[in-house]
This record gives structure tokens, C-alpha cells and sequence, in this order.
């Protein structure tokens, strides 16, 4: 065994090297040395150092081997130029990359405008295509299309009152599978679309992630078009999309019903296994939109425009802990001033006026119609979107009297939305009234 050391700066590469036929003629080309080195003391960077092995031949004579090693280390970090923690020194990409997210955006299509992003290969035996979209025209949502082929999500050229998916491997335009004719009554919904090659039901539509439309899939898998995918657009130039959109996701398998109701209402880490692309659209400036995969899929911004206040991504939320009201009541209706701590965890979805405990009445000193009403301004209540009112609980006092439970909305509450009778109510009590409907 012998071992020769080279020294640098900041290198130290040590050899080691092994005959591999002992007795062998080296210069005979019968045997061969290996050679391994291992590396320290260095940044980074690609070393290149010609180096000069020494051995004796069988007969004792001398035998130098030159041999040149190039050694190239590996620099983990960011390599994405256009993430906010770009490494210009990384040699190799670690999945760290951030990008812009400056709160809850989404993006808004009026009908002459889209997105191009770099995403142009979905080739492949399974895909999952999803996003929310609150809008009037389902056309053209997340569509790739050249050569003939084409990938679309959201198709509304001969069904605009029901839009399609459709794809050219599979039925083209003439036997779509539909998303659901509510996609498009403008409020938000979330859309999916799986395909799994030569599968029974592999074809499936999901809204909400209800499943609205399936059917076998054809053994043909999907076409490499090579063309950027689009949002919002056919080709840049018609079939346009008027509406919003938000969390975009492609998956290079095809999810079932639970995996995406499992993930259609959080966010996304970004690293989750066949994640192909995903675009929160969070950013709220500028002109291009990020992938978050880790895969570099951007896009550029043509004409959509940025939207707050819409978000879609629904979190665990708790009603207020210690409500408090004071009512008082005017000639004109009944003031009421609410009080509450920070939301916490509790185990019921409860707002509570009191503890329980009620000393007091609202009312008439002699007979007569009366009203006595709680109120919230939208801004109290937008942590309750998606919940039910279940019951209402209420404290009866005095001499018999007839109730009905109202329920308005809107500005000014000026609409009424509910009403319903309640049937005798105990009195020096709570009472719940459970809503019919």
C-alpha cells in the first residue's frame, strides 16, 4: 500500500491505491491500480490536479503512472434566481426556495387576459389538475394545446352553461366529463379533475369534493404537446376565462375523492410526492406568479390583475370566548354593544350572550309589539364563513307572550332571511329553538 498527499490551499485530497492482480506486469497492462480520494478543508467549488503514481513492476523496475483528478463539490441552497433566497453560490438545489407571499390574493380574468407559465410537459399515464374559481365563464382555466393535442380543465366553448374538462387522448371535445353546472353561479368553488390511464372510472370530476362525473379511461396516455400551459386563455388569443382563481395544483398521479378533501382547504408545504406544479397566487404585485413545488414552473402575468380579500384557504376558526352585549332599546329599535376575548379552542361552536344567569328584561310595561334584536357587522362575522346557524337560545320573562324568530342579512340587515314561530316558550328559563331548516 502506498499513499500520496497533495496539499492546497484549502485542499487535501487523499489517495489511497490497491493493486488489484498482485504480481502482475503494470507496464504490461495486465493489472490496474485503484485510486480514491476524499476531500476536506475546501468551500467550494471544481479542483483539477494531475498527480503521479509510483509502484514497482515485478522485476523491480520503476513504473510512474500520471493520472489527472478533478473533483467537483457540491454546494447545497437555493438555485432558483427568482426566489427571494436565491444562493448564487449553490451548485445544487435543496428545496429551500421562498417566494413572494404577501397574504391572501388571487388572481382575476375579465375575459381578455391570462397567464403563461414554463410548465409544458404533462405527459404521462395519471394527472390531477385543481383550483378554486369564483366566476361567470368556466373556459379555459388550465388548458395546454398544440399540434392537435390539447390538456383542458375547464372548457365552456359548447357548454357555457356547464362546462367540461376535456382531453384529446380521451374523448377530445365530444365526450368530455362535466365539472358541475354550480362551478359557474358566482361563488367560490373548488374544482378537480383526475384521469388515470386505462382505468375503470379513471375519468373523474369533483366539485366542492363531491364527485359529479366519471367514466372509464382510454389506454392512451397523455400527449407530450411541448407548448407552455396557459391560465385563463386558448392559446393567448380567444376562448378566455372571466372570473377568479386561486391555488392552482397539478399532480403527476391521479388523487382520490379523500385526498383531496384532506388538502382542498390548507395550504400546501410544497414539497408533497408528485407535485407537479403549484401556484398559491398570493404574491398581490408584479407580474409573475410562483410555483411552489420546488419545480421552477412560474408564470407570466398578461393582463390578469391581482385580487385581496378573496381567500379561499378556510382554517380551523372558534367562535369569541366571553361575549358580552348591552342592549339598550330607542325609539327607533334596540342598540346592542358586544364585547369578547380572542377566539380560543373550544369543544362547541357557541357565541354566547351570557353565562347563563339573567336578572333583567327587555319589554313592554303594557301589551303591545316589541322587537329586541342581536346584531353583528359583517367585519364580526366573516370568521364564521362556511358555518350553519344550528339554534338559538333566549331567556322568556313576565306575563305570556307570543315570540318569532327572525333571522336578516345584508346592508343595513334590511333582508330577512329566516322566520319561524316559537311554541311555547318556558318561562324564568333558557329556552333553545332549533331552526327547522
Amino acid at each position: 500500500m502506498k499513499k500520496t498527499t497533495f496539499f492546497s490551499a484549502f485542499l487535501l485530497i487523499a489517495f489511497s491505491m490497491a493493486h488489484t492482480q498482485m504480481g502482475a506486469d503494470i507496464d504490461g497492462e495486465s493489472a490496474s491500480v485503484d485510486v480514491t480520494a476524499s476531500v476536506s478543508g475546501i468551500d467550494h467549488g471544481d479542483y483539477t490536479s494531475a498527480i503521479t503514481i509510483s509502484a514497482n513492476d515485478t522485476d523491480n523496475s520503476l513504473i510512474e503512472v500520471p493520472i489527472t483528478l478533478s473533483v467537483h463539490l457540491s454546494v447545497p441552497g437555493c438555485t432558483d434566481p427568482v426566489a427571494t433566497n436565491y444562493d448564487p453560490d449553490a451548485t445544487e438545489d435543496d428545496g429551500s426556495c421562498t417566494y413572494p407571499d404577501n397574504g391572501d390574493y388571487s388572481l382575476s380574468f375579465d375575459g381578455d387576459d391570462y397567464v403563461e407559465t414554463s410548465l409544458n410537459d404533462l405527459s404521462g399515464s395519471e394527472i390531477t389538475i385543481e383550483y378554486w374559481f369564483k366566476g361567470s365563464y368556466l373556459s379555459s382555466a388550465i388548458r395546454q394545446q398544440g399540434g392537435g393535442q390539447y390538456i383542458c380543465s375547464g372548457y365552456a366553448f359548447h357548454h357555457p352553461d356547464d362546462p367540461d374538462h376535456i382531453l384529446s387522448n380521451d374523448g377530445g371535445d365530444g365526450d368530455p366529463i362535466k365539472v358541475g353546472a354550480a362551478s359557474i353561479d358566482g361563488s367560490w368553488h373548488h374544482i378537480a379533475m383526475t384521469w388515470e390511464q386505462n382505468t375503470e372510472n379513471g375519468y373523474r370530476s369533483f366539485l366542492d369534493g363531491d364527485s359529479i362525473d366519471a367514466r372509464n379511461s382510454s389506454n392512451i396516455p397523455l400527449p407530450n404537446i411541448g407548448d407552455n400551459l396557459l391560465l385563463g386563455a386558448y392559446n393567448g388569443t380567444g376562448q378566455f376565462l372571466i372570473g377568479i382563481m386561486d391555488e392552482i395544483r397539478i399532480w403527476n398521479y391521479a388523487r382520490s375523492q379523500e385526498e383531496i378533501q384532506s388538502t382542498m382547504e390548507s395550504d400546501l408545504t410544497g414539497d408533497e410526492t408528485g407535485l407537479t406544479a403549484y401556484w398559491k397566487l398570493n404574491t398581490g404585485d408584479g407580474t409573475t406568479i410562483y410555483d411552489h413545488s420546488g419545480n421552477q414552473n412560474h408564470g407570466e402575468i398578461i393582463g390578469a390583475s391581482w385580487d385581496s380579500g378573496s381567500s379561499i384557504i378556510i382554517e380551523d376558526l372558534w367562535p369569541p370566548s366571553n361575549l358580552s352585549a348591552n342592549a339598550q332599546q330607542n325609539e327607533n329599535g334596540v342598540d346592542v354593544h358586544l364585547e369578547w376575548d380572542a377566539p380560543q379552542s373550544p369543544n362547541n361552536i357557541t357565541i354566547n350572550w351570557d353565562n347563563g344567569e339573567n336578572f333583567d328584561g327587555i319589554g313592554l310595561t303594557s301589551g303591545g309589539d316589541w322587537m329586541y334584536a342581536a346584531r353583528w357587522d359583517a367585519s364580526d362575522i366573516t370568521g364564521y364563513d362556511g358555518y350553519f346557524l344550528n339554534s338559538v337560545n333566549f331567556f322568556p320573562r313576565g306575563v305570556s307572550t307570543s315570540f318569532t324568530l327572525r333571522v336578516w342579512y345584508g346592508a343595513n340587515a334590511g333582508v330577512l332571511l329566516y322566520e319561524q314561530p316559537v311554541n311555547d316558550p318556558v318561562n324564568e328559563q333558557w329556552n333553545e329553538i332549533v331552526l327547522d331548516s
